[in-house]
């Protein structure tokens, strides 16, 4: 029988560069990198860690309810820190549709049911999204994690939402 050669670590990410591309590369070499913090982060919610892709979207992220995983913009991808908002913030969204699922005790347990039966076609603008009240609890939970955990200042462009935001933090999160 004939003996597989071992790859060096340089010598297997120069093949997976040549069968995937630098990008691909690059966007592996991202989501590995931030992979203690994606498992921390679903410790810290108490569910189990999802997959991460990476795919050409309109907007930065998106949890997918359904197949149950999270996609990041490949846009995104050179970004650590955007790319660290957006994981926080899918997987507050993860955990809500879970508590949702499971029927887990939340106050605002009645209202995420409401907002995940919204299509979000059919909602008409930023402000509407901004408005709901997964979302509302999504951007306050990144904003406290990356704080907390990495001591990065995250301020919504909307100052009113932003002070919203601090707010539901103080309720929800202290």
């Amino acid at each position: 029988m004939e003996k597989i050669k071992q790859l060096t670590q340089e010598e297997l990410n120069e093949e997976f560069v040549k069968y995937f591309g630098k990008e691909i590369y690059n966007q592996e070499e991202m989501l590995m990198k931030l992979w203690p913090t994606q498992l921390a982060i679903a410790d810290y919610l108490g569910v189990e860690p999802i997959p991460v892709l990476v795919e050409e979207i309109e907007e930065d992220s998106r949890y997918y309810p359904n197949d149950n995983y999270i996609v990041i913009s490949k846009n995104l991808m050179d970004d650590e820190v955007e790319v660290l908002k957006c994981l926080t913030h899918e997987y507050k969204h993860y955990q809500q549709y879970m508590c949702i699922i499971h029927n887990i005790p939340h106050p605002l347990l009645e209202e995420w049911k409401k907002d995940f039966k919204v299509n979000y076609a059919n909602v008409t603008s930023y402000e509407e999204m901004l408005a709901l009240t997964v979302e509302v609890d999504a951007f306050a939970f990144t904003k406290y994690i990356l704080d907390e955990w990495f001591n990065i200042k995250v301020i919504h462009p909307y100052d009113i939402y932003d002070e919203i935001l601090s707010r539901y933090i103080n309720k929800y999160f202290k």
